[in-house]
This record gives C-alpha cells, structure tokens and sequence, in this order.
C-alpha cells in the first residue's frame, strides 16, 4: 500500500540502510524511484534518479511514469528525448487485435500464452487510447467484448478512465460494482469520474468506504480536489485541503499543489483576501508555484509555450492570428469568462487579453499558422487546462 504518509516515513527509512553498492544495481534503482513516485515524493526520486551513474532503461520509465502521474509531464517528454531511441511506432492496429481477439478461445490462440497475454495487453492500450481521446463508448465496448477471466486492474482503469472523461457515470458505478479487488487506483480512478460529474457526496462515501481497511491514499483526495476545482467548490476544497494536511504533512509536494489550486478558486470566485492570504502562507514556507506551460508537436518537432509567449520566431504571426479567432469566436456567442482569472488585471490589460494569452491557445494557434486544417491537435500541460480555453 503506497500513497501513504505512513509508507513514504518507512520507504525513507529502508533506502537509508541500503548499502552505497546497491545503488549500482539498476533493479534496486528503479524499484525505489517508482516506491518514491507512488508516495508523491518526486524530489526523492528525482535525488535518486541524478545519483545514479548508469542509467538503465527501465530507472527513465520509472521516472517518466512518475513524473506524469504526479503531473510533471514537460519534465516527462524532456526525460524520454535523453534516450535518444531511434524510432517510434505509433501505428493502431485495433482492428487487427480484436480480429485476433475474437479467435483467442480456439487452439490456435491457447498453445501460446505469450502470444494471448500481448493481445490482452495490446487490448487494454487501445480502450485507454479510446478514453484519452473522449471514446468512451467505444472504450466501454472493447472491454464487455474481452474475455472477463483475462481482466486486470489495469483494464479496469482504463475503462473506468475512460467512463470519467466521458460523463458514463452509470456506467462507471456498473463496472465498478462487479470488481472484486478493489485497489487504490481502482477507487482513485472511480472518484475522478464522480467529482467529474460533481457527485461529491457519493465520492466521500467512497472514500470513508476505502479507509475502513485501507490507510489514507494522497491520490484519492487529489482525484476530489480536481473536481471541486472544476465546479468551483471552494468549501470543499477547503475541507479537503485541511484533511490533506492532517493525513499527510511531509508531503509537501502534493500539500503544495492543493494550496494553489484552493487559492486559485477562491481568486476566480472573487475571495481575492483568502486567496492572498493562502499566498502569503505558501511564499513564507518557502513554497514555490509552478510555472505553467504547454508541449505540442508540431511537424516532428516539440514546441514549448508558457502564458504570453514571444520567444519563438513566430510569436508575432501567433499573437495577430489569437487576436482574429478571438474576433470570430466573439462573433459566434463567445463571452471570456472572468472567473478563470487567478490575479488582479494590470492596467494595460482586458479580461480577453489575459486569457488569450494562456499558453494552452498559443500552442493551439501554432497548429493553424503550421497547417490551415490540421488533422489532429494534441497538447499537454504541466497544469490543469483552463476552463475558458476550453470552452472556446
């Protein structure tokens, strides 16, 4: 079980007694930088990553796994170009695979394990791929047409996932009732998809229910912090905020996150006091708020933006294009909305000025100054996506 204050104090405890010679040994490397990852502890692990003089492969997947889960994905993307891998494949052989899939109950497929165990495998990608890309439907299809004897938990958190980022919450609730071993993830993933939908009450169930046999999961509240910043629940993040740092008072990485995201509510509801007040505490700590930027790929190329960006050559050509879709999407019934404005506007500035400028709508505008009709457009960020931008 980790995740817990209890469990990162003994992780801390156990990787001090490790002799200097262990630390050689990519196995032993790799396994407490993935422990560190999961307790939310991402300076440990990165401290631990930085010490080693040979760097296996699987210590970068660690790395990047938790870097993305603990919502470090820039640092994420830098980490995999250092590998320097030759090639990727991106091709989707769906159809292929559950063509195969249909054909698993004969001889052909039951001589070789290996074989069923990859498609199996390659199945649950592909309803995470449908969930990440706002198929749930179709997501939710692919898992009923598996076999349920070759269901794992990791299938069943890309379906659930999957539900969440599409609004199935009966369907979600369904699936979820029919799992017989409940993890963490499971119930994190299942109290997303209900703050996402703003059931909080039946998301708190949840979790007393979780904590009558397990410890007190970090990932569990953030999963309910994330939806009452989206509803703008102010009280509760309050509530949570403050149970946070009961629960969990050396992790002070995840304790800073939520502090920010409370403050930044209250900002957008107009509590401007509290707000400052959360701020002043955070700067006296010694807390520091990531700066938020958005990675895209463009032509093969990874392009970096942060909110007001002029550092690229084409910055000017991007900003004049902002100021015409902000023009077009006014005329088609677009109102800015104010509330996703986190401090005072400075005289030289407009509501439309402040949120055109978030980095998330210049990567967005690059796209279109790149291609006119671009096929796909995929972003991610470092921080939650603003509301504003993605209405518009």
């Amino acid at each position: 079980q980790l995740g817990t204050e209890k469990e990162l104090i003994l992780l801390k405890s156990i990787s001090s007694k490790i002799s200097n010679c262990f630390y050689s040994d990519p196995y032993v490397v790799t396994s407490l930088i993935d422990a560190f990852m999961k307790c939310g502890d991402v300076t440990s692990a990165k401290a631990l990553f930085d010490r080693s003089t040979k760097k296996a492969l699987s210590m970068y997947g660690a790395m990047m796994t938790g870097l993305t889960i603990n919502g470090q994905e820039e640092e994420a993307i830098d980490m995999f170009n250092e590998i320097h891998l030759d090639e990727l494949h991106r091709e989707n052989h769906g159809e292929k695979q559950k063509k195969l899939l249909s054909e698993m109950n004969t001889d052909r497929f039951e001589a070789n394990i290996i074989i069923y165990l990859c498609l199996l495998k390659a199945l649950t990608k592909l309803v995470n791929s449908y969930g990440l890309n706002g198929m749930g439907d179709e997501a939710v299809k692919l898992f009923h047409e598996m076999p349920k004897e070759s269901i794992d938990h990791l299938t069943y958190i890309c379906v659930l996932n999957a539900c969440s980022h599409s609004g199935l919450v009966d369907v979600a609730r369904s699936i979820f009732n029919n799992i017989q071993t409940e993890t963490e993830i499971i119930y994190t993933t299942m109290i997303d998809c209900l703050s996402r939908a703003a059931a909080f009450e039946e998301a708190q169930k949840l979790i007393e229910q979780f904590e009558r046999d397990h410890a007190p999961a970090v990932s569990i509240y953030t999963a309910l912090l994330s939806g009452a910043r989206n509803q703008k629940n102010s009280k509760l993040l309050q509530e949570v905020v403050d149970r946070m740092q009961k629960l969990f008072p050396n992790m002070k990485d995840s304790l800073l996150a939520a502090s920010i995201l409370l403050a930044n509510v209250y900002a957008s509801s107009g509590d401007i006091g509290k707000a400052t007040d959360i701020k002043i505490e955070l700067h006296k700590s010694g807390g520091k708020k990531q700066i938020g930027v958005t990675v895209t790929d463009i032509d093969g190329k990874l392009w970096k933006f942060r909110a007001h960006d002029r550092s690229h050559a084409e910055s000017a050509e991007i900003h004049e294009q902002v100021d015409r879709m902000s023009k077009r999407i006014i005329e088609h019934g677009h109102k800015y909305d104010a509330s996703w404005i986190v401090r005072p506007i400075e005289p030289d500035e407009t509501i439309e000025t402040l949120l055109c400028g978030h980095s998330e709508r210049l990567a967005m505008t690059a796209h279109f100054i790149h291609n006119r009709k671009p096929k796909r457009i995929q972003m991610t960020m470092n921080l939650r996506i603003c509301g504003d931008c993605r209405k518009s």
